[in-house]
């Protein structure tokens, strides 16, 4: 056995072929926004455009779907204690899965300097989650952590997320 692994030949020309994975071009376009100071909307379209960077000429071509992600969410202010509470649901249809809805807590301290959060996903891919999170000025900084209830977890420990924002003038 010679750097395959679990048994397997290194040298098998198919593990060889396969140890890179696939490379994808991909193009997603959104948007989030505040209505009225009390309500999110959000729009993204993931895959609008989605090519195999290393495909094969024999390969066969894969299927275009139309894929989104829209949301809403309510916005309740608490000033005397500089708390936000933010609830919300998504509605996700995604490459070969069926829809998928999302809902949502998150919590925010100190006029929004501080947050944290669940999600909770329903349909094909039930799931938990956790957000916590700080903004500095006009970044922001998050780390998220998913799991799964599905079989496939055993073989894996969740979903690490981190994310750096930046807010825009109105």
């Amino acid at each position: 056995m010679t750097g395959g692994g679990f048994g397997s030949d290194g040298n098998d020309p198919k593990i060889i072929e396969r140890r890179d994975g696939d490379k994808f071009f991909e193009v997603a376009v959104g948007a989030h926004g505040i209505l009225q100071d009390r309500f999110m909307v959000s729009a993204v379209f993931p895959g609008l455009v989605r090519s195999k960077i290393n495909a094969d000429e024999n390969e066969a071509k894969e299927e275009k779907q139309f894929n989104y992600i829209f949301g809403l969410g309510y916005i309740y202010k608490i000033p005397e204690y500089k708390m936000g509470i933010y609830p919300s649901v998504y509605v996700k249809k995604l490459r070969y899965i069926n829809t998928l809805i999302d809902a949502n807590l998150l919590l925010t301290f100190y006029d929004g300097m501080l947050s944290g959060g669940v999600t909770s996903g329903f349909g094909d891919d039930k799931r938990l989650g956790f957000i916590i999170g700080a903004k500095l000025n006009k970044l922001s900084f998050n780390y998220s952590y998913d799991f799964s209830f599905k079989g496939f977890q055993g073989y894996n420990n969740g979903s690490h997320e981190f994310t750096i924002g930046y807010y825009f003038k109105r």
